[in-house]
């Protein structure tokens, strides 16, 4: 069970990270400024930031492998959205 939820949250990690250059670069490839980039990288994190707190709140308290799978759901169907939408 634990290499599962390993390799779930190992390949939802890259798909952020690749989520992440893919955002810079198409920032980049439209001429964007320097600002408008750093703007970018700090919305992709801004998330993570805000809500790791609570997150770990929930996840002491609550069942840990719900917990997991609900957030790694959630960033499924986020990933997925905006690959839809680009």
């Amino acid at each position: 069970m634990f290499r599962r939820m390993w390799t779930a949250s190992l390949l939802s990690n890259l798909g952020q990270l690749i989520q992440g250059v893919g955002a810079t670069w198409a920032m980049a490839e439209m001429k964007a400024g320097a600002d408008l980039i750093a703007l970018a990288q700090t919305a992709l994190m801004a998330p993570v930031m805000l809500f790791a707190l609570g997150a770990g709140a929930i996840a002491d308290t609550s069942d840990r492998r719900k917990v997991g799978l609900a957030a790694l759901s959630v960033a499924l169907a986020g990933s997925a959205s905006l690959t839809a939408a680009a």
